[in-house]
């Protein structure tokens, strides 16, 4: 593709991820330090559905890179009905 094509495209995505974003229900996730039995402290954000009264399963992400990216995946689940735990593996960069 020409780049005349392709910039269009790239515009209209990054619309699309802003107009979802701005449309995610304002769910902001919970920041943890959750410890494990070695004593290290594993940075996690939980985002947890609104209105949620009834028992329903739980989605575990875990990650070596930083967890921030994953955020919009976490609000679009969590507006599903999900709750939504993104983990930091050891070693990696709490944000």
């Amino acid at each position: 593709m020409s780049n005349k094509k392709t910039k269009p495209l790239v515009i209209v995505m990054i619309c699309m991820l802003l107009t979802s974003l701005f449309l995610a229900g304002c769910i902001l996730p919970t920041k943890y330090m959750v410890e494990m039995r070695d004593g290290v402290h594993l940075a996690t954000d939980v985002y947890l559905p609104r209105g949620q009264s009834s028992p329903h399963g739980a989605i575990l992400i875990r990650t070596p890179y930083s967890k921030n990216p994953l955020g919009l995946i976490g609000m679009t689940w969590a507006r599903q009905g999900w709750l939504v735990r993104i983990l930091l593996k050891k070693g990696g960069v709490a944000d």
